[in-house]
C-alpha cells in the first residue's frame, strides 16, 4: 500500500518476497541482525527495502533489512549509506580512543 501511495512501482509477489527471507536467513542484508515478523505491528522488525531507490520494488532490487536500517537508509542508494556508515564508524572509533578527530 506505501509503494502504491508513494506511486513506486511493485511488481514482486508475496511468495517471492517470502522466499527472499528464505535466503537471507531471517537476517537484516545491511546489519546483520535477526529480523521478525509477528502478527502485531509493533513487533514486526522486518523491513522490504529497494536497493536503489532509483528503482521499483522488482526482483534483484529488493533486501530485507531492519525497519530501523531501512528508516536510516531511506531513499539513500546502497553504497553511498554503506559509505556513510562506514565514516560515522570510524568517527566514533576514534573518538572513543581519543584519538585526534580529523
Amino acid at each position: 500500500k506505501s509503494a502504491q501511495f508513494r506511486r513506486i512501482p511493485f511488481s514482486v509477489t508475496k511468495q517471492e518476497a517470502w522466499d527472499l527471507f528464505e535466503a537471507q536467513d531471517g537476517i537484516c542484508a545491511l546489519s546483520g541482525t535477526p529480523l521478525s515478523m509477528y502478527a502485531l505491528r509493533q513487533d514486526y522488525t522486518a523491513s522490504l527495502d529497494r536497493i536503489s531507490s532509483t528503482k521499483g520494488y522488482e526482483t534483484g532490487n529488493l533486501q530485507w533489512v531492519h525497519k530501523n536500517v531501512n528508516l536510516m537508509k531511506n531513499v539513500t542508494e546502497n553504497d553511498n549509506f554503506i559509505d556513510w556508515c562506514n565514516r560515522i564508524t570510524d568517527h566514533n572509533r576514534k573518538r572513543d580512543t581519543n584519538e585526534p578527530v580529523l
